[in-house]
């Protein structure tokens, strides 16, 4: 009988629990054993990723906080204000105070669905936020990958079995994740578009912008009287532009193409194109 990746790492996974509760008595070669095997799981869960993640079953299923007793249901696209969204959906139902993003995430109040909703949560009044995917994928990489204890924090060193070095450049960054299917991409580059269709359905009633997000979040039964929004991540005073260059704008319009037509963002594409030949030719370069 052959092992599959589940049932592989299921076994692995014992000998790692056998191996961790008798430090005493590995020694040297057990340590060197228990990383071993811990590297042969990584490797198994992306070679089960690999194999079974699918456009119905992706790596990263859709993400809803509900709030029941309101009948309203926020599909959640990291890097677009969520936490803040949260925080928002949080107080509607929770007086307790919020130190950081970090606490909006672990909170139980918000109920958390994956997938799809069913019964009487898919009549509940659902929304979401989308941005400018150059935007976005720039405060991901910002977020997650100029501080390397954020990295080593966020699990990227084992996302896809260490894909993504912990030292990658931007442009690296871009290359790489142009090269990800939405199947297996990881949240925070995942194409928003991916997120919010199934096929042609768009799965939310109202798609807000984080460009526009006071006034269309004012939109929001209930959450839109709340018109104070937290901001959690703050960005560090950096000029997403400054990351691109003309051709790194070409691949990731390519790689996020969906996101901008179905969204309206084409004038943003030609905005940072333009900016980056003007870029160019200040700097002595061809400008092409």
């Amino acid at each position: 009988m052959t092992i599959g990746p589940p049932t592989g790492r299921a076994m692995v996974d014992g000998v790692i629990a056998s191996v961790a509760r008798r430090p005493e008595r590995t020694g040297v070669t057990g340590r060197i054993l228990y990383q071993g095997l811990r590297n042969c799981r990584d490797a198994i869960s992306a070679a089960s990723a690999l194999a079974f993640a699918s456009d119905r079953h992706p790596l990263e299923p859709k993400e809803y906080s509900l709030l029941p007793e309101h009948s309203i249901a926020y599909l959640v696209i990291s890097k677009v204000a969520c936490s803040s969204i949260k925080a928002v959906m949080l107080s509607a139902v929770s007086e307790d105070q919020l130190a950081d993003d970090f606490s909006v995430h672990r909170s139980t109040a918000l109920q958390r669905r994956l997938g799809t909703l069913s019964g009487d949560e898919a009549s509940y009044y659902k929304f979401t936020f989308v941005r400018n995917p150059f935007a976005r994928l720039v405060s991901a990489y910002v977020n997650k990958f100029e501080t390397l204890d954020v990295v080593r924090l966020n699990g990227y060193s084992r996302y896809l079995n260490g894909i993504i070095s912990l030292d990658i450049s931007f442009a690296e960054f871009c290359r790489l994740v142009a090269g990800i299917p939405d199947r297996l991409a990881e949240r925070h580059f995942k194409s928003q578009y991916s997120t919010v269709y199934d096929g042609a359905r768009c799965c939310v009633d109202f798609v807000g912008k984080f460009e526009n997000l006071r006034a269309d979040f004012s939109r929001i039964p209930l959450l839109g009287e709340r018109a104070c929004l937290p901001h959690f991540n703050r960005s560090q005073g950096y000029d997403f532009r400054s990351y691109y260059t003309r051709d790194l704008v070409r691949l990731v319009a390519d790689r996020y193409r969906n996101d901008i037509e179905a969204f309206g963002y084409h004038g943003a594409a030609a905005e940072l194109d333009e900016y980056c030949r003007g870029h160019d030719i200040a700097q002595g370069g061809a400008g092409a």
